[in-house]
């Protein structure tokens, strides 16, 4: 795994020290962004790549595992977080993301769902 990837397990803690999150996609922006953007981890094909090695360890480790339901892309996945996203992103960019990474998800598992992570795409009077 890279630097990034084993810092993602173990640097959410920081929230509780410090208020700021510094783990997830954040993690990802500030290893191997650019611009330090949100939604470079969108774009950024390094950066994807990266996280494509993070998830491929995952998958392929607990791809038999009868326990797993299902592989969750994402956590809440938006354009901004703590740190600030370009103009450029949008619900198309989300959308793209998922796309290509639950098709990188599926080819490595084909046998177990995967899931957007998404929260907020109804409203709670909608659910029901």
């Amino acid at each position: 795994m890279t630097t990034a990837s084993t810092q993602c397990f173990s640097s959410c803690w920081r929230f509780f020290v410090t208020e700021s999150y510094l783990g997830g996609m954040n993690l990802y922006v500030q290893e191997f962004g650019v611009k330090k953007t949100h939604d470079e981890f969108n774009a950024d094909l390094n950066m994807r790549a990266q996280f494509n090695m993070f998830v491929q360890f995952i998958i392929v480790r607990y791809a038999n595992e009868p326990t797993v339901m299902a592989w969750e892309l994402a956590n809440d996945f938006c354009c901004n977080s703590s740190v600030g996203a370009s103009p450029s992103c949008n619900t198309n960019t989300i959308t793209q993301w998922h796309a290509d990474e639950s098709k990188f998800a599926k080819s490595i598992d084909p046998n177990h769902l995967v899931a957007s992570g998404y929260a907020q795409i109804l409203s709670l009077s909608m659910a029901f």
